[in-house]
């Protein structure tokens, strides 16, 4: 299938190597040229503009930022979006999610969102957990694409509802780094033999795998070569509290959350890993 990528940062440039392996057609778009020149030698088509990379596409992935991101590189496409099927794949509100719907049908165009969890491995192993949102025709449209990426989508629901799950499933990578970064603090700064703890930790239902997945750089403090930076997860924070004061939610314990994602931004640390957090949390002594 004719694809083009909107987007080619760490997901973006993951997403459009898979498409190549998987034998698909596709033309890349960036805003910074230079962020796509390494895919070009891969087989991908580096477009000048988002609407060369669209004019051929029959699936557009949308793999930007933000919603903003999102806004800016539509407005660059001139021409009717009949035939073409825009996939949003990035973290914005329900709402967000909406008006792009309604934008893109305005247009002539098909749209759904796809947000993904998981990363640059999973990606490489086909093993993201895809989270669809919208119609099911549409889903059968782009199963070859999605199937690059990770196995049997999961069907959320309405445009708007699969976001949703996307900050739901996200609240958890930020309750989860500051949680686990308290109690490392706690266990160290006892005297506690950290690897104890962590055998104990993971006969418990406390465990989550993420706490082995990230271990190694709590432990080096190295949070070089992120899979999801700290500024992300900063930026996604900020929209499940837009998000859950809307619909009523309680949200002080994120609101802390966002202050030491604030202060770890602050620190220099926003493009480094999001686990970079414990640097507040649990600082080193110096």
């Amino acid at each position: 299938m004719q694809t083009a990528v909107l987007g080619t940062g760490i997901i973006g440039q993951k997403l459009t190597q898979a498409l190549l392996r998987g034998g698909h057609d596709v033309a890349v778009y960036n805003r910074t040229a230079h962020k796509a020149e390494g895919l070009q030698k891969l087989g991908a088509t580096v477009a000048d503009s988002v609407e060369q990379a669209v004019r051929s596409a029959e699936c557009i992935l949308l793999a930007l930022s933000d919603k903003k991101a999102v806004d800016d590189v539509l407005t660059g496409i001139k021409m009717t979006l009949n035939q073409k099927t825009f996939v949003q794949m990035g973290t914005i509100l329900p709402q967000e999610s909406i008006s792009l719907a309604r934008r893109i049908g305005e247009a002539g165009g098909e749209y759904c969102e796809c947000p993904i969890l998981g990363s640059r491995r999973e990606i490489d192993e086909s093993k993201l957990i895809l989270l669809f949102g919208g119609n099911r025709r549409v889903l059968e449209s782009i199963r070859s694409v999605l199937a690059c990426f990770g196995a049997e989508p999961h069907f959320i629901g309405d445009v708007g509802q699969a976001a949703a799950m996307k900050l739901a499933l996200n609240n958890l990578i930020a309750i989860h780094a500051a949680g686990f970064s308290f109690s490392l603090g706690i266990v160290e700064r006892n005297g506690i033999d950290s690897e104890q703890f962590m055998t104990i930790l993971r006969q418990s239902s406390l465990y989550a795998p993420m706490y082995d997945k990230k271990l190694a750089n709590w432990r080096s403090r190295n949070f070089d070569n992120p899979n999801f930076p700290a500024k992300h997860l900063r930026k996604d924070t900020e929209l499940i509290l837009r998000h859950g004061h809307e619909i009523g939610l309680n949200t002080q314990v994120l609101d802390a959350i966002r202050d030491v994602l604030d202060q770890t931004l602050a620190r220099g640390e926003g493009d480094m890993d999001y686990s970079a957090l414990i640097n507040v949390i649990h600082p080193v002594s110096e």
